[in-house]
């Protein structure tokens, strides 16, 4: 047995006392069966604790124990008995003790060692094993056998767990005999049964963050300062940004184990093959809630509905669906209806974030790519739409002869050019092709066929002609593109119904007189509801102001004369 494999290091998490006492048993088999009982202290210790972990090396350490001590297995094996014995308290032994019953998919055997493990810190010396038998008897789940244990008036801890045992091995062997009949009937009517009553369910947890108890260093962190002082929270308050992730780890470990469950924050979702199995397993998460004291929402929980909402999808016995709730802003988004709506819609979506993110490729045709890449300036960026350009290109007369240029050469006069493809000789130095795509520069040229919803996608925003020209001169190129884009736009019904009805005149400019009052100007202006006759004087800028009654032509010649009489008549 000398290449008997070494116990696993020790658990510093959960319970440590049980860890350490499981430890130190296998640790001891260990040495047994290696023969190395007999070795010195010195060995023995070093082989504890290399096997221990650096963990409990570290806990070695502060022990500070004499050169002598430190040497000696049976006082290393003292003082880590001292450092990982548990605080127990009688009481809350004893009522563990008392509430302990056996679990629905829990065996006998299980149960029962449950009960010793308990019962061994509630100091009840003399009377442990009478008291191990009153519980196993109230807390079994099989009534008959609860009543066939109570009849017998001379009934010990021996004899109660052999008719336990023999009661649970009979019955798994009765069902086992059951299941040898037509299997496959029973199989397809189980699942048509279970599929008609399947019924999912969501647990919501009540107050999530604030059932998490804070420890002292993190309450001072969480110090608010108010009118009447300061004060720190004792709970996981709402809002901190670590708030999500230590609540999720604490729910982790409160269900860790358990099978047929989902739990995401303060979301519990319950499943199950059968309805059977699906109780079985609600009943272990309910049990572990009440066990760890965590309080559930029974207004939020959804307990065996048709359809249960989970993580923005509608679970049901048929599977996934989308929850419309979380649709319903796109699918009832309704299309701009005057100006405010239109600009308003216009700054939804702010790409420059992320088009201009970095990227850790290394362009090495970087003209040309980057020349490609405008494509997806207009179109979809999908492998489909690209090919539908290649293939578009591909199919147009005019680039096609284009292309041709390319590959044999341009002709040494444009009058041999025929007038489709004129427009290009100009710009025929700067053109060039790149996997089945022109180019010019790093503007795509667009084939006829797709220029049309080239056009729809540059003035889907509804943005004027130089905004939309804007847009393109980067990106786009065919010949006479500018005038399309200005055509699209003035035919374009929705611009023409909410453009600006009151445009703003252009400024026209006039020689500065040289005498006062020789040339002036008149308007109207409106204060708080009253009309005025508003004359100016071009030379000195002189305002004269008379309050009107009555915009008619007698009423203003008259007003105006008024003035005349003062200042003169212009000239």
């Amino acid at each position: 047995m000398a290449d008997m494999k070494s116990p696993s290091s020790m658990r510093l998490e959960g319970n440590v006392a049980e860890n350490w006492a499981k430890f130190k048993q296998r640790f001891t088999f260990y040495l047994e069966a290696t023969e190395k009982t007999s070795k010195p202290d010195k060995t023995k210790v070093a082989l504890l604790l290399g096997i221990m972990g650096e963990d409990c090396i570290e806990i070695y350490n502060n022990f500070k124990l004499s050169d002598e001590d430190s040497q000696k297995f049976d006082t290393v094996i003292d003082r880590f008995d001292k450092h990982f014995a548990p605080s127990t308290n009688t009481v809350i032994a004893r009522y563990k003790f008392f509430n302990c019953r056996q679990q629905p998919s829990e065996s006998i055997d299980s149960f029962i060692n449950n009960l010793k493990t308990l019962a061994k810190d509630c100091k009840f010396e003399d009377q442990e094993e009478s008291l191990v038998r009153d519980l196993l008897i109230m807390g079994i789940k099989d009534v008959n056998v609860k009543e066939k244990l109570l009849i017998d008036s001379e009934l010990n801890l021996d004899k109660a767990i052999n008719y336990c045992r023999a009661k649970e091995t009979s019955q798994n062997e009765i069902k086992l005999m059951q299941e040898g009949g037509n299997s496959l009937k029973t199989e397809i009517n189980a699942v048509k049964y279970n599929k008609k009553n399947t019924k999912p369910m969501v647990l919501d947890a009540s107050s999530a963050f604030l059932q998490i108890p804070l420890a002292e260093e993190s309450s001072k962190l969480c110090t608010i300062a108010t009118p009447f002082g300061r004060y720190c929270f004792c709970r996981l308050p709402y809002g901190l940004a670590s708030s999500p992730e230590v609540y999720q780890k604490a729910i982790d470990n409160i269900f860790s184990g358990l099978e047929g469950i989902l739990v995401y924050i303060d979301d519990i979702l319950v499943y199950g093959k059968t309805e059977e199995e699906h109780d079985i397993r609600l009943k272990s998460v309910l049990d572990m809630a009440r066990k760890q004291g965590l309080n559930l929402s029974k207004e939020k929980s959804q307990i065996k509905v048709n359809s249960v909402k989970y993580l923005g999808y509608n679970l049901t016995s048929e599977g996934l669906s989308v929850n419309v709730d979380k649709i319903k802003a796109i699918s009832e988004y309704k299309s701009p209806e005057n100006k405010a709506e239109l600009q308003r819609e216009e700054a939804i979506y702010v790409a420059d974030a992320l088009s201009r993110a970095p990227g850790s490729d290394v362009l090495n045709t970087p003209f040309l790519e980057a020349g490609a890449a405008t494509v997806h300036a207009v179109l979809t960026s999908s492998k489909e739409k690209t090919e539908q350009l290649q293939q578009a290109t591909e199919e147009d007369p005019e680039l096609s002869m284009v292309k041709t240029y390319l590959k044999e050469g341009w002709p040494s006069s444009i009058q041999h050019l025929t007038p489709e493809v004129r427009p290009y000789w100009n710009i025929k130095s700067e053109i060039h092709h790149y996997e089945g795509l022109l180019f010019l520069g790093r503007r795509t040229i667009i084939p006829k066929a797709m220029r049309e919803e080239v056009l729809m996608k540059l003035h889907v925003a509804h943005q004027g002609i130089t905004s939309c020209q804007r847009k393109a001169k980067n990106t786009l190129y065919w010949p006479n593109l500018m005038e399309d884009i200005k055509k699209m736009v003035e035919c374009c019904q929705t611009c023409q119904a909410y453009q600006r009805s009151n445009t703003r005149q252009p400024l026209i400019p006039h020689e500065v007189p040289t005498l006062p009052w020789e040339n002036i100007g008149i308007d109207f202006l409106y204060v708080n509801g009253d009309e005025f006759l508003q004359v100016i004087d071009y030379h000195s800028k002189f305002i004269e102001v008379k309050k009107v009654s009555s915009k008619t032509a007698e009423y203003i010649v008259s007003a105006l004369k008024q003035i005349f009489r003062t200042h003169g008549i212009p000239r």
